[in-house]
């Protein structure tokens, strides 16, 4: 696990930001407070950040091949490093070191560029051949490692964090106002673009090859829903934990302790399951509480730490987290997120590090299994719309609108009134509208008139009809909105802010459920059996029921989440005064008159406006940090 930088100039003459590349690396050192590593070579300079978690002596990066002429630098983890060495090893390899990143140089010798087919696990890595003078730059299938870069006038510079790329001072200022709007749409932005104009993501599941006359990008893996050849249920159960086992336990290599982020719900109660099933012996768990109970899982994380007789740590989060921690999460990010949560597991990582250098999650099991409320509500949209449109226009509507606004989690009020909103769209539509931060209307009272002219077209659903693409017409629409899921908030929302997070405590996160061949199994149920009637992750539910206390197997998904709206309205209206109502800045990009209006009517209890205060107050955070960048 570390962190990666670099510079190849195309020109094809001696790079002159060996310095340079040296500050880029340093802006990493949180990622990899252990060790560094260099190499330069005429027009190339590469840099390195290690945290030592497999082979801690002998794990030194950069890593070559034999003669040296192949040379890499790599973050993440190759989980099935032992096999591939074996083979490699048949085939004449010799190898001195004993951990994973080695393993991917001899695999470049072998395979060439499609090397990265054969990897399971996690990574964002840079390996340069040095006879073909060819840089490549690859991503593994879900973005859980992150890689961005940038093309300048005279090449290619890339790193592991957007705040290294921008130590280098070779990227002009500027903002991508596509992914601004995109932003305020999802309140997170999507691959391949970032809020600086010159900064890409590398996608996930590409490459990226750069040679001095071209550069191109190969996307290596495509998840296909196959669900023809139908299997019984017991069957799928089966394939489901075995195939659970087999990731938990390669997510267990590692020569450092271990533990987990235990919330108290089915997916990191399945994955503490498979845990404990393997080294029966207490395992190190981590957990937050709040004092709101609807939002606190504490009873049901005593159950399952008592079932598996956990080594158990919890931390309680009270608001004043979010004006400490919140910060922190988006100045490593290097972009805004108005996902909150960012910032308890931040709080929790800095918590759980001293004890743990690497923990597991339970993320990914919503985007395979169908865990989303908002699959139960398009299959009550294929209901409700039997109602006559009258009804629905005249009567239904404007009865849920007039609910009285509740502040709880997940509330009746709230869900009610997104279904209703987006009810009457095609499934595509509606599955953006029940994620849409701010409407096209609502952006047009929210932007002053210098963003508006700056926004050529309103990006919105254009970023869902792209992946949508990826899969056939006729596919069903469940496995189509968990393709999307996957693709944008799962890649988007989740997996990057729980690097950095964790990362600036030099903590490694792992995730099992994202194992690409779990997942590729997954894609072969049936949708009925993931979702069956009102019930999310039917089948998963059934696979892990013997193993799991019945309470969790039952248990109706509360999602990692915090009284957010309550704490804006009550204990943190003054850090939103100092975000939004009392900061100049705010008039920079936003009708300031709109913006208090939100406010004003989140605390008069009128409406909820959280998820759009939270949005607005995260992005002037990352405003004022950054704003040296922004031109």
């Amino acid at each position: 696990m570390c962190g990666i930088c670099g510079i190849y100039n195309f020109k094809n003459k001696a790079i002159a930001e060996v310095a340079t590349v040296r500050k880029m690396n340093q802006a990493l050192h949180h990622r990899g407070p252990d060790d560094e590593g260099y190499h330069f070579s005429d027009n190339l300079g590469l840099g390195m950040k290690r945290l030592s978690i497999i082979d801690l002596s002998g794990g030194h990066q950069p890593i070559y091949n034999e003669d040296k002429s192949v040379c890499l630098v790599y973050n993440g983890e190759v989980y099935n490093f032992k096999e591939l060495r074996q083979e490699l090893e048949k085939k004449g390899h010799r190898f001195y070191t004993n951990t994973d990143t080695e393993a991917i140089v001899h695999l470049y010798e072998e395979k060439k560029e499609s090397f990265v087919k054969y990897l399971e696990g996690m990574f964002g890595l840079a390996l340069w051949d040095e006879k073909e003078k060819k840089l490549i730059l690859a991503r593994d299938h879900f973005g859980i490692k992150p890689l961005y870069y940038a093309f300048t006038t005279e090449g290619v510079i890339f790193s592991s964090e957007i705040r290294s790329i921008l130590s280098s001072n070779l990227i002009s200022k500027g903002v991508d106002y596509k992914v601004f709007d995109e932003y305020f749409s999802l309140y997170y932005t999507t691959a391949p673009g970032t809020m600086f104009q010159e900064i890409k993501k590398l996608l996930p599941a590409h490459y990226l090859i750069c040679k001095p006359d071209e550069c191109r990008m190969e996307k290596y893996w495509q998840l296909e829903y196959k669900t023809a050849d139908r299997l019984k249920p017991k069957e799928y159960e089966e394939g489901i934990l075995q195939l659970l086992k087999e990731s938990v336990k390669k997510h267990l290599i590692a020569d450092v302790p271990l533990g987990i982020f235990l919330s108290g719900g089915l997916d990191s109660t399945a994955i503490l399951a498979t845990m404990y099933e393997e080294v029966r012996e207490p395992i190190k768990s981590f957990s937050i509480n709040f004092a709101d109970k609807a939002f606190d899982e504490t009873s049901e994380i005593k159950k399952v730490v008592q079932w598996y007789k956990t080594d158990h740590h919890e931390i309680r989060a009270d608001p004043e987290v979010i004006p400490k921690y919140l910060p922190l999460a988006i100045e490593h990010l290097g972009e805004p997120t108005g996902d909150w949560p960012c910032a308890l597991e931040y709080f929790l990582s800095e918590f759980s590090r001293p004890k743990v250098k690497v923990v597991l999650s339970g993320t990914g099991g919503d985007e395979i299994f169908a865990g989303y409320p908002t699959l139960t509500a398009y299959r009550l949209s294929r209901i409700y719309e039997k109602v006559p449109k009258i009804i629905r226009k005249n009567i239904i509507a404007p009865m849920v609108n007039y609910l009285p606004v509740s502040m709880t989690n997940l509330s009746f009020d709230y869900k009610a009134k997104l279904f209703v909103r987006g009810c009457d769209y095609d499934p595509l539509q509606a599955h953006f509208s029940w994620k849409e931060i701010y409407t096209s209307e609502e952006k047009e009272r929210l932007y002053n008139n210098k963003i508006k002219e700056q926004i050529k077209e309103p990006n919105g659903i254009s970023v869902f009809a792209y992946y949508l693409k990826d899969l056939p017409q006729e596919q069903d629409w469940i496995s189509k909105l968990l393709y999307i899921d996957m693709k944008i908030f799962l890649s988007g929302c989740c997996v990057p802010p729980l690097d950095t997070s964790l990362m600036a405590n030099s903590q490694e996160g792992r995730i099992p459920f994202l194992n690409h061949k779990l997942v590729e199994y997954a894609a072969t149920i049936p949708p009925d059996l993931k979702h069956r009637g009102f019930t999310t992750k039917y089948i998963f539910r059934q696979a892990v029921k013997n193993i799991l206390p019945p309470e969790i197997v039952n248990k109706k998904k509360m999602g990692f989440s915090l009284p957010m709206s309550s704490w804006i309205r009550n204990e943190l209206s003054g850090f939103i005064d100092e975000c939004l109502v009392n900061n100049t800045a705010v008039s920079k990009y936003f009708d300031k008159n709109y913006v208090h209006k939100l406010v004003k009517e989140h605390r008069a209890n009128q409406k909820d406006n959280g998820r759009k205060i939270a949005c607005l107050v995260s992005f002037m955070i990352w405003e004022k940090q950054y704003q040296d960048y922004l031109g």
